[in-house]
């Protein structure tokens, strides 16, 4: 049960890939809490099926926590969290 939400997420976004007819490329990090994957772009060009080179990262938060209405679905981020993961990745780039 303790991974039940992250498994659901990636199913919905396996789901909304095949609707939207893009490949789809997971990260194989294995209950890390984040899913991490890109959307690719498909074309279809001579016959064949190509990537077209454009794609679409993204980062889902697998959470019960949010509120959803009749148009949105609202979630509170922890902006220091964010903000302390990024400073200590790019420390040194910034010269701090």
């Amino acid at each position: 049960m303790l991974h039940t939400e992250e498994d659901l997420c990636l199913a919905c976004v396996q789901a909304i890939a095949a609707k939207a007819r893009v490949n789809l490329s997971v990260k194989d990090r294995s209950h890390d809490y984040t899913i991490d994957g890109t959307f690719h772009q498909i074309s279809y060009f001579n016959g064949h099926y190509h990537e077209t080179g454009f794609s679409l990262d993204f980062q889902l938060k697998a959470s019960i926590n949010c509120i959803i209405d009749d148009t949105h679905l609202r979630y509170d981020l922890d902006w220091r969290d964010q903000s302390k993961h990024y400073l200590a990745k790019y420390r040194g780039l910034l010269g701090l």
